[in-house]
C-alpha cells in the first residue's frame, strides 16, 4: 500500500457512518474508523507507520504479519511489551492505557490495513487482456472484440471492486455466449483485477477527469446484505458454512482483499450459480458499493478467534512461566493477583486489554524475579483465555 492509497483510505475510513449496531444475538463488529483515530490519539503513530506513513523508530504495522485475528495482535503486543516499554521510554512518550473497546477498534483498524489492495500494474493488465481471451469479446481504446461492451467506460472508476462486481452480475450471459463461441473461461487470481482496470485506466478512451472514488465497504452493512441476498443461505449466517463452504479465518481464501475475492467470485461463479438454481435461490445482482460491505464483512470474520481449549491453556499457563507467579490454577501466589478472580469472567477482549495494561509492570517484576518474557502465538492466548475463564466457573 503506497501513501497516498494510505491517505485515501484513512480519508474514506474518516467519511464512514459509525459501524451498524449487531441485531439481536449478534457479535458487534469493532470500529475501525474509530480505530484509525486511536491509534494517532494513543501516540501510536510516534513509533510506528502504517505502510510507510508515521514513526519510524517501530516496525510498520502495515508490513508485518501479525496473524490478522485479535489475539494474533495481541500476542505480538505482549511479545514485545517489555522492548516497547523501554523504548517508549527512550523518546519520552507516555505508555498508552487501552479500554477493551480502545483495544478492539485499534486492532480493527490494524486488521483493516489489509483490506484494500495494492494499484494494479497496467503492463501485466495488458497481458491478461490478452492471454486469458477477454480482447475476443471486449476492446480497450478501440482495440479488440465487439461481441462484448468496451471496457472503456471502467477508465473512470479508481477501485477494481466496480469491475469484479460488473463481472458478477453478468458473469452467466458472459459464461454463455463462451460456451458458444467455444473460449475456455479464464480462471483469476492474485491482482488479476486490479491489473486488468490499471490497463483499462491506462489505455481506455476517454478522460479522467470524471474520476470516481468507492468507499471501503462497512462491515455491519455487509453482515446485512450477506442475508438479504442469500448468501447466509448457503453458507450460514454468520459465514462458518452450511450447505456451501464456511468463509471464516479458516478458510485462507477469505485473508484477502476486495479484488482477491472478486477473483473467486469469478472462478467458482459456475459452481455457485448451478447450486442457486439446483436450490430455487434467485440469483443476486449487486451494486459495486454493496459487493464492498460484503467483502469487508467477510473480511472482518477472520479477525475473530476460534475458541481456545482449557487443557492446552492450563500447559501453556505452566509451560509459559505464569504459574510461578499467579499459581498453577490462576489463583494467585507470590504476590501475584488471582487471576480467575479478575480475568475469570472476562471475555478475550478484555483479557487482552488487561494483559497490555499492566505489561509494563509484569516485564518489571519478570526482571526482578529474574524470569524469561514469555512468548505467545495467537493460538497460545486463546488457550489462556478459555483456562482462566474455566478455572473462573469452578470457584
Amino acid at each position: 500500500m503506497n501513501s497516498l492509497r494510505l491517505h485515501l483510505m484513512l480519508l474514506a475510513l474518516a467519511a464512514l457512518p459509525p459501524t451498524t449496531l449487531a441485531a439481536a444475538g449478534e457479535r458487534p463488529l469493532p470500529d475501525p474508523v474509530e480505530g484509525s483515530r486511536l491509534f494517532v490519539r494513543k501516540g501510536c503513530v510516534v513509533c510506528h507507520a502504517v505502510d510507510g506513513e508515521g514513526g519510524k523508530i517501530g516496525p510498520d504495522l502495515g508490513r508485518v504479519s501479525t496473524g490478522r485475528t485479535f489475539l494474533g495482535i495481541a500476542a505480538i503486543m505482549w511479545n514485545h511489551s517489555p522492548g516497547m516499554t523501554e523504548r517508549i521510554k527512550e523518546v519520552r512518550a507516555t505508555r498508552p492505557k487501552l479500554t477493551p473497546e480502545e483495544m478492539a477498534n485499534l486492532f480493527a483498524f490494524l486488521n483493516y490495513t489489509g483490506y484494500l489492495d495494492n494499484p494494479g500494474e497496467p503492463r501485466r493488465g495488458a497481458e491478461l487482456f490478452r492471454d486469458r481471451g477477454c480482447a475476443h469479446c471486449h476492446a480497450v481504446g478501440g482495440a479488440g472484440g465487439g461481441v462484448g461492451p468496451s471496457l472503456d467506460r471502467f477508465k473512470r472508476y479508481t477501485s477494481p471492486i466496480v469491475l469484479a462486481t460488473a463481472m458478477w452480475n453478468h458473469g452467466p450471459h458472459m459464461r454463455a455466449v463462451m460456451e458458444q463461441a467455444g473460449i475456455p473461461r479464464p480462471q483469476l487470481g492474485g491482482g488479476d483485477i486490479a491489473d486488468l482496470l490499471a490497463y483499462v485506466r491506462a489505455a481506455g478512451r476517454g478522460g479522467l477527469e470524471s474520476a470516481v472514488y468507492l468507499l471501503p465497504g462497512e462491515p455491519g452493512r455487509g453482515r446485512a446484505l450477506f442475508r438479504e441476498k442469500g448468501c447466509a443461505t448457503c453458507h450460514g449466517a454468520e459465514a462458518r458454512g452450511h450447505v456451501g463452504p464456511g468463509l471464516t479465518h479458516r478458510h485462507p481464501d477469505m485473508h484477502r482483499g476486495l479484488t482477491q475475492v472478486g477473483a473467486l467470485m469469478w472462478n467458482h461463479g459456475p459452481a455457485i450459480w448451478q447450486k442457486m438454481a439446483e436450490m430455487g435461490i434467485a440469483f443476486p445482482t449487486l451494486e459495486a458499493q454493496e459487493l464492498a460491505d460484503l467483502v469487508a464483512f467477510l473480511y472482518t470474520l477472520h479477525y475473530f478467534d476460534e475458541p481456545g481449549r482449557a487443557d492446552r491453556g492450563r500447559d501453556a499457563f505452566t509451560s509459559k512461566g505464569c504459574a510461578a507467579c499467579h499459581g498453577p490454577a490462576g489463583r494467585g501466589g507470590a504476590g501475584a493477583p488471582d487471576l480467575t478472580r479478575t480475568l475469570g469472567k472476562a471475555g478475550p477482549i478484555e483479557i487482552a486489554a488487561a494483559m497490555w495494561n499492566h505489561g509494563s509492570a509484569m516485564a518489571q517484576e519478570a526482571r526482578t524475579r529474574g524470569l524469561p518474557w514469555p512468548n505467545l502465538e495467537g493460538r497460545d492466548m486463546a488457550d489462556l483465555v478459555e483456562f482462566l475463564r474455566a478455572s473462573g466457573r469452578k470457584k
